[in-house]
């Protein structure tokens, strides 16, 4: 408390002082309250960021929304958490939700970086099993015109017209 401020309450009772000081700061409070729940509430997943990044992020919010005597209950956190994330967690939310997962922050920030970690690995995958639709591309590219090849013989063997012996075409 600064020298001025002591002075002003000096002579007054705790709950005076109390009084006083919330008429004072509370404002100030109210809007850095309404400030920070504003980026809270409006917090995205933005592209290029990790879960586990943005999760800590929000941390931060609810941790400083705390300080400011806002207090929210734990499920309403992790669903502000939830919602938040980008639509490649659907999966994972919709996992969450219907197994009723029970987790703290940290456990929901180490869920979400193994899934990440498991996705990383999938789009290796994908991107083999991509290399190898080429390839069966390729294959079925090759059988078409294998068989164009054979219409083409039959019918140039058919423009021939009938065999003079057995009146078969083609020989």
């Amino acid at each position: 408390m600064s020298p001025d401020l002591q002075k002003q309450h000096e002579h007054m009772d705790a709950y005076t002082i109390i009084y006083h000081l919330h008429e004072l700061f509370d404002e100030q409070a109210r809007s850095k309250r309404f400030k920070v729940s504003k980026l809270l509430f409006r917090s995205r997943m933005q592209e290029g960021t990790t879960a586990a990044q943005h999760v800590l992020k929000m941390y931060g919010y609810i941790e400083r929304l705390g300080s400011l005597d806002f207090m929210m209950d734990h499920e309403l956190r992790i669903d502000l958490i939830l919602h938040s994330l980008s639509e490649s967690y659907s999966y994972f939310i919709m996992n969450y939700r219907i197994n009723r997962i029970e987790s703290t922050i940290p456990e929901l920030i180490n869920m979400l970086k193994s899934i990440e970690l498991t996705a990383k690995k999938e789009k290796k995958d994908v991107m083999l099993v991509d290399s190898s639709k080429e390839g069966s591309k390729r294959k079925a590219k090759r059988q078409a015109k294998e068989k164009k090849k054979k219409k083409a013989k039959v019918t140039e063997s058919a423009s021939k017209g009938p065999c003079h012996h057995c009146c078969k075409m083609g020989h």
